[in-house]
């Protein structure tokens, strides 16, 4: 009686034992001796060969089954694998039977761009070719919707550019259709655009070259985490930059042996989660853990280098301080905060010249400018002004105070800044009558009243005369005199 028992015809094949017979072997009630000579005997030297169980031989398209023979005293399989092929892309088989699926196709699903008949770029991912041999770049999202349509984390950028007529006035006699925020737009530009103008990310020929958005910086950025992480691109696609990066693909994590780094298979920024530290030991056997210290090595075990103890710029010690010299100094993402002056430069605000200009970036042209003259008298610290963009003394009229050309208080002041105090000063009375316009004198700063009656013929005092005129210089004419 035989037992064979068959797991899968795919997977690996089982040779299960426990309460079966191997076939040729009789149970232990049939059992019967050979006897030389009859049928189903072994005579001496006789070789047996008696197929014990199932066997198999080779990988992938290759797998064939067999029977597990005792030859000789060893097994051995009869099994010959299948002749194998090429490798094909995309048929989830392994033609080459070396037991991996799709080997010289890495490149399988990720992003990709090409030029289609129009010499212009187009996006989408590699597939496999017609007769799946290599990889060609097929456009997957080709609508203009602004919609993701692959999933790719970009938009639209499979949309084939159409070729237009421009209208009469154009730069160029034929422009194209192209997909921009979800909208078609027209690249026909006028000639106003001049030859020469930057060319820019946004669909348009902006110089007149009759080339779109040509010329533009490509950045190398990086995508995903861990083991997943990718380099990608950021270009210009249909008059917009987008970055084209596709991501590794996350793994069970695993736990590391000892003395090797940590991985971070699952691609969720952390390392070994799930596994206790024994487990997963992440230093070097004989180490012990320790206090983490600044010093580039991780002292911990923890799988990181120096963690919680960088300052910002990612270097051990104290944060540097900011320097005015264009650069993020102390590495919080701004350049020069705090050092620079209000007009937009480093180090101390320009000083303020007499040149119609705002040097000092303070909202006023040529304040404060002034300088000392070297006028005198009343108009002693008087400061020139700017006028024109030059310094000038400035109208003495504006100074409180001043009397000229000619001098007039009797103050001890030189009121015409001339030098002199007083000079030629006469004080006009105040008195009425005949008196009218009677000059008096100044004396050290004070006024000397002149006598009328010395100096004024018609003054009486009393008044006499009936003249019709105030000769006592009262305000009252001939009052006595009636």
């Amino acid at each position: 009686m035989s037992c064979i028992r068959i797991i899968t015809l795919i997977g690996i094949m089982f040779i299960l034992g426990g309460g079966c017979l191997r076939r040729g072997a009789q149970s232990a009630g049939d059992a019967q001796p050979n006897v030389a000579g009859e049928e189903g005997g072994m005579t001496a030297g006789q070789e047996t060969s008696s197929p014990v169980n199932m066997c198999s031989a080779g990988l992938g398209i290759c797998f064939t089954y067999g029977e597990l023979m005792v030859r000789g005293g060893q097994e051995i399989c009869d099994a010959e694998p299948l002749p194998s092929s090429v490798e094909r892309c995309g048929t989830g088989l392994d033609e080459d039977c070396d037991g991996v699926i799709n080997e010289g196709f890495p490149r399988y699903g990720q992003n990709c761009d090409d030029k289609d008949e129009l010499g212009n770029s187009i996006y989408g991912s590699f597939d496999c070719s017609e007769d799946r041999l290599s990889l060609v770049c097929k456009v997957t999202d080709n609508t203009c919707d602004g919609i993701d349509n692959d999933a790719d984390g970009r938009v639209d950028e499979g949309y084939l550019t159409q070729s237009i007529d421009c209208p009469a006035g154009s730069c160029a006699p034929q422009g194209f259709l192209r997909c921009i925020g979800a909208a078609l737009i027209s690249t026909c530009q006028p000639l106003s655009a001049q030859e020469g103008s930057p060319e820019l990310c946004d669909g348009f020929d902006n110089d007149c070259d009759g080339i779109v958005d040509e010329d533009q910086l490509v950045v190398s950025i990086l995508c995903g985490v861990g083991e997943c992480q990718a380099e990608g691109r950021r270009v210009c696609i249909n008059g917009a930059f987008q970055d084209v990066c596709t991501m590794g693909v996350p793994q069970e994590e695993a736990c590391n042996e000892a003395g090797t780094p940590p991985a971070d298979e699952d691609c969720d920024g952390r390392v070994n989660e799930g596994f206790q530290f024994s487990m997963c030991p992440v230093c070097s056997p004989g180490t012990t853990p320790s206090v983490e210290q600044c010093d580039g090595l991780d002292n911990d075990c923890d799988g990181y280098t120096d963690e919680d103890l960088l300052n910002a710029c990612g270097f051990c010690g104290l944060k540097p301080d900011e320097v005015c010299d264009g650069l993020d100094n102390d590495c919080d993402g701004t350049a020069d905060e705090g050092l620079i002056n209000r007009c937009g430069l480093c180090g101390p605000l320009p000083e303020e010249r007499c040149d119609e200009l705002d040097n000092d970036c303070d909202g006023t042209v040529d304040e404060g400018l002034g300088l000392p003259t070297d006028l005198i008298g009343i108009c002693e610290g008087t400061l020139t002004v700017c006028r024109g963009g030059q310094l000038v003394v400035p109208e003495l009229t504006m100074i409180p105070g001043y009397e000229g050309p000619n001098e007039r208080s009797c103050d001890l002041l030189d009121n015409d800044c001339d030098g002199r105090v007083d000079e030629d000063v006469q004080v006009i009375s105040d008195l009425p009558g005949v008196c009218t316009g009677l000059i008096n004198s100044c004396e050290n700063g004070r006024v000397i009243f002149t006598d009328p009656a010395l100096a004024v013929p018609e003054y009486e005092q009393p008044e006499v005369s009936s003249d019709g005129l105030d000769n006592d210089c009262d305000g009252i004419i001939d009052e006595y005199t009636n």
